[in-house]
Protein backbone atom coordinates (compact mmCIF):
# COMPACT_ATOMS: atom_id res chain seq x y z
CA UNK A 1 0.00 0.00 0.00
CA UNK A 2 1.36 3.27 -0.89
CA UNK A 3 1.36 6.61 0.84
CA UNK A 4 -1.24 8.09 -1.18
CA UNK A 5 -3.41 5.19 0.02
CA UNK A 6 -3.20 4.92 3.26
CA UNK A 7 -6.26 5.41 5.00
CA UNK A 8 -7.18 8.15 7.65
CA UNK A 9 -4.51 10.74 5.63
CA UNK A 10 -6.09 13.61 3.94
CA UNK A 11 -5.12 13.82 0.06
CA UNK A 12 -4.06 17.40 -0.86
CA UNK A 13 -3.76 19.20 -4.35
CA UNK A 14 -1.73 22.34 -4.20
CA UNK A 15 -2.93 24.83 -6.87
CA UNK A 16 -0.88 28.18 -7.11
CA UNK A 17 0.68 29.53 -10.08
CA UNK A 18 3.62 30.90 -8.53
CA UNK A 19 6.02 27.72 -8.53
CA UNK A 20 7.85 28.44 -5.28
CA UNK A 21 4.46 29.43 -2.86
CA UNK A 22 3.94 25.75 -3.85
CA UNK A 23 7.09 24.36 -3.05
CA UNK A 24 6.88 26.50 0.22
CA UNK A 25 3.14 25.06 0.80
CA UNK A 26 4.63 20.87 0.13
CA UNK A 27 7.60 21.95 2.21
CA UNK A 28 5.59 23.26 5.75
CA UNK A 29 3.05 19.74 5.15
CA UNK A 30 5.77 17.60 4.16
CA UNK A 31 6.26 17.26 8.10
CA UNK A 32 3.00 16.00 8.78
CA UNK A 33 2.89 13.20 6.77
CA UNK A 34 0.78 11.33 9.02
CA UNK A 35 -1.72 13.36 8.72
CA UNK A 36 -1.42 14.87 4.98
CA UNK A 37 -0.55 14.21 1.90
CA UNK A 38 0.45 16.12 -1.60
CA UNK A 39 -0.30 14.11 -4.27
CA UNK A 40 -0.04 16.70 -6.99
CA UNK A 41 0.70 20.31 -7.68
CA UNK A 42 -1.07 22.79 -10.78
CA UNK A 43 -0.52 26.24 -11.67
CA UNK A 44 -3.33 26.95 -13.83
CA UNK A 45 -7.09 26.33 -13.30
CA UNK A 46 -7.30 23.60 -16.35
CA UNK A 47 -4.27 21.70 -14.21
CA UNK A 48 -5.42 21.94 -11.32
CA UNK A 49 -9.00 20.17 -13.18
CA UNK A 50 -6.60 17.56 -14.72
CA UNK A 51 -5.12 16.56 -11.55
CA UNK A 52 -8.29 16.39 -9.47
CA UNK A 53 -9.71 14.43 -11.77
CA UNK A 54 -6.91 11.93 -11.95
CA UNK A 55 -6.07 12.04 -8.42
CA UNK A 56 -9.27 12.48 -7.00
CA UNK A 57 -7.56 14.40 -3.88
CA UNK A 58 -9.60 15.53 -0.29
CA UNK A 59 -9.36 18.79 -0.60
CA UNK A 60 -8.04 21.48 -2.76
CA UNK A 61 -5.84 24.27 -1.53
CA UNK A 62 -6.62 26.60 -4.23
CA UNK A 63 -4.97 30.19 -5.13
CA UNK A 64 -7.81 32.30 -6.68
CA UNK A 65 -5.79 34.26 -9.19
CA UNK A 66 -4.49 31.78 -11.68
CA UNK A 67 -4.53 31.70 -15.80
CA UNK A 68 -6.93 29.75 -17.23
CA UNK A 69 -4.01 28.34 -19.25
CA UNK A 70 -0.38 29.23 -18.86
CA UNK A 71 0.58 32.57 -20.65
CA UNK A 72 -3.54 33.59 -21.46
CA UNK A 73 -5.11 36.48 -19.54
CA UNK A 74 -8.23 37.41 -21.21
CA UNK A 75 -10.10 38.28 -18.09
CA UNK A 76 -9.29 38.78 -13.71
CA UNK A 77 -7.23 35.90 -13.47
CA UNK A 78 -9.71 35.37 -10.06
CA UNK A 79 -12.26 34.28 -12.05
CA UNK A 80 -10.48 31.56 -13.44
CA UNK A 81 -9.93 30.62 -9.68
CA UNK A 82 -13.79 31.05 -8.80
CA UNK A 83 -14.91 29.04 -11.89
CA UNK A 84 -12.17 26.03 -11.05
CA UNK A 85 -14.32 25.80 -7.80
CA UNK A 86 -17.78 25.46 -9.44
CA UNK A 87 -16.35 22.95 -11.85
CA UNK A 88 -14.54 20.83 -8.96
CA UNK A 89 -17.91 20.61 -7.76
CA UNK A 90 -19.17 18.78 -10.60
CA UNK A 91 -16.83 15.93 -10.14
CA UNK A 92 -17.59 12.35 -9.64
CA UNK A 93 -15.33 12.80 -6.40
CA UNK A 94 -15.71 16.27 -5.56
CA UNK A 95 -13.19 17.07 -3.54
CA UNK A 96 -13.21 20.30 -0.78
CA UNK A 97 -11.97 23.53 -1.51
CA UNK A 98 -9.86 25.42 1.10
CA UNK A 99 -8.66 29.10 -0.92
CA UNK A 100 -5.57 30.42 0.03
CA UNK A 101 -5.09 33.90 -1.49
CA UNK A 102 -4.16 37.61 -0.93
CA UNK A 103 -7.32 38.93 -2.63
CA UNK A 104 -9.31 40.83 0.52
CA UNK A 105 -12.07 41.75 -1.63
CA UNK A 106 -15.64 41.21 -0.26
CA UNK A 107 -16.62 40.60 -4.25
CA UNK A 108 -14.09 38.00 -4.88
CA UNK A 109 -14.59 36.58 -1.43
CA UNK A 110 -18.08 36.04 -1.95
CA UNK A 111 -17.81 34.99 -5.41
CA UNK A 112 -15.81 32.40 -3.72
CA UNK A 113 -17.82 31.24 -1.71
CA UNK A 114 -20.89 30.98 -4.18
CA UNK A 115 -19.39 28.85 -6.34
CA UNK A 116 -18.78 26.35 -3.33
CA UNK A 117 -15.32 26.96 -1.52
CA UNK A 118 -15.58 25.37 2.00
CA UNK A 119 -12.99 27.92 3.50
CA UNK A 120 -10.91 30.89 2.84
CA UNK A 121 -7.79 31.85 4.53
CA UNK A 122 -6.09 35.06 3.45
CA UNK A 123 -1.90 34.24 2.84
CA UNK A 124 -0.96 37.08 5.24
CA UNK A 125 -2.45 35.15 7.86
CA UNK A 126 -0.59 33.09 10.18
CA UNK A 127 -0.94 29.86 8.92
CA UNK A 128 2.14 27.81 9.18
CA UNK A 129 2.76 24.36 9.71
CA UNK A 130 0.50 22.57 12.35
CA UNK A 131 -2.11 25.82 11.86
CA UNK A 132 -2.51 25.11 8.32
CA UNK A 133 -2.80 21.70 8.78
CA UNK A 134 -5.52 21.98 11.25
CA UNK A 135 -7.56 24.21 8.76
CA UNK A 136 -7.31 21.36 6.37
CA UNK A 137 -8.37 18.61 8.48
CA UNK A 138 -11.27 20.64 9.65
CA UNK A 139 -12.36 21.92 6.18
CA UNK A 140 -12.23 17.53 5.23
CA UNK A 141 -14.47 17.26 8.33
CA UNK A 142 -17.13 19.34 7.23
CA UNK A 143 -16.05 23.08 8.62
CA UNK A 144 -16.17 26.09 7.23
CA UNK A 145 -12.77 27.95 8.04
CA UNK A 146 -11.98 31.32 7.10
CA UNK A 147 -8.61 32.83 8.22
CA UNK A 148 -8.56 35.83 10.76
CA UNK A 149 -8.28 38.64 8.22
CA UNK A 150 -10.77 37.19 5.91
CA UNK A 151 -13.42 36.46 9.38
CA UNK A 152 -12.99 40.12 10.27
CA UNK A 153 -13.85 41.56 6.57
CA UNK A 154 -16.75 39.07 6.59
CA UNK A 155 -17.76 40.74 9.76
CA UNK A 156 -16.89 44.28 8.65
CA UNK A 157 -18.97 43.64 5.47
CA UNK A 158 -21.84 42.24 7.26
CA UNK A 159 -21.70 44.66 9.85
CA UNK A 160 -22.56 47.69 7.62
CA UNK A 161 -24.80 46.10 5.88
CA UNK A 162 -26.84 45.27 8.86
CA UNK A 163 -26.77 49.07 9.99
CA UNK A 164 -28.22 49.54 6.85
CA UNK A 165 -31.15 47.40 7.76
CA UNK A 166 -34.66 49.34 8.35
CA UNK A 167 -36.48 47.59 11.44
CA UNK A 168 -39.65 46.62 9.22
CA UNK A 169 -36.99 44.44 7.51
CA UNK A 170 -36.03 42.08 10.13
CA UNK A 171 -36.87 38.22 9.80
CA UNK A 172 -40.08 36.96 10.76
CA UNK A 173 -40.32 33.97 13.29
CA UNK A 174 -40.67 31.58 10.49
CA UNK A 175 -38.12 32.89 8.62
CA UNK A 176 -35.77 32.62 11.39
CA UNK A 177 -36.85 28.91 11.44
CA UNK A 178 -35.64 28.68 7.94
CA UNK A 179 -32.87 30.99 8.41
CA UNK A 180 -31.67 27.96 11.55
CA UNK A 181 -31.56 25.21 8.96
CA UNK A 182 -30.47 27.13 6.21
CA UNK A 183 -27.10 27.93 8.62
CA UNK A 184 -26.86 23.85 8.86
CA UNK A 185 -27.20 23.69 4.86
CA UNK A 186 -30.73 21.77 4.68
CA UNK A 187 -32.20 21.69 1.38
CA UNK A 188 -35.47 23.00 0.56
CA UNK A 189 -37.27 19.85 0.68
CA UNK A 190 -35.35 18.53 4.10
CA UNK A 191 -36.47 22.51 5.80
CA UNK A 192 -39.89 21.77 3.96
CA UNK A 193 -40.44 18.33 6.17
CA UNK A 194 -38.90 19.68 9.40
CA UNK A 195 -41.18 22.58 9.14
CA UNK A 196 -44.32 20.85 8.10
CA UNK A 197 -44.65 23.43 5.20
CA UNK A 198 -44.66 23.55 0.81
CA UNK A 199 -41.82 23.60 -1.07
CA UNK A 200 -42.95 27.08 -2.54
CA UNK A 201 -43.25 28.29 0.77
CA UNK A 202 -39.71 27.72 1.86
CA UNK A 203 -38.62 28.95 -1.54
CA UNK A 204 -40.63 32.56 -0.98
CA UNK A 205 -39.10 32.32 2.44
CA UNK A 206 -35.70 31.82 1.63
CA UNK A 207 -35.62 34.47 -1.35
CA UNK A 208 -37.49 36.82 1.28
CA UNK A 209 -34.12 36.00 3.62
CA UNK A 210 -31.64 36.54 1.39
CA UNK A 211 -33.01 40.27 0.10
CA UNK A 212 -33.73 40.85 3.95
CA UNK A 213 -29.83 39.83 4.96
CA UNK A 214 -29.13 41.66 1.80
CA UNK A 215 -26.89 38.52 0.75
CA UNK A 216 -26.36 37.13 -2.47
CA UNK A 217 -26.95 33.17 -2.22
CA UNK A 218 -28.00 30.61 0.67
CA UNK A 219 -24.25 29.25 0.32
CA UNK A 220 -23.22 32.87 2.02
CA UNK A 221 -26.13 32.38 5.06
CA UNK A 222 -23.77 29.63 7.31
CA UNK A 223 -21.31 32.21 7.69
CA UNK A 224 -23.40 34.98 8.31
CA UNK A 225 -25.30 33.20 11.37
CA UNK A 226 -21.72 32.41 12.39
CA UNK A 227 -20.81 35.66 12.54
CA UNK A 228 -24.20 37.27 13.45
CA UNK A 229 -24.47 35.48 17.05
CA UNK A 230 -26.60 32.18 15.65
CA UNK A 231 -28.39 34.56 13.09
CA UNK A 232 -31.04 36.00 15.45
CA UNK A 233 -32.18 39.66 14.58
CA UNK A 234 -32.45 42.36 17.16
Amino acid sequence: MTQDDQPGIIRIIVADDHLLYRRGVCAVLEPFVAQVHVVGEASTAEETLAQARQRQPDLVLLDLRMPQRSGVATRPAWEHGVEAIGQLRTLARPPRVLVMSYIDEPKVLFAALRAGAHGYINKGDSYDGAPLVDAICRTVGGEAIYGPLVAQLIRDYHQREQESLPPAERLTPRERDVLELLAERKSNQEIAKELVIGIKTVKTHVASILAKLHLNSRHEIPTYVRLHNGGKQQ
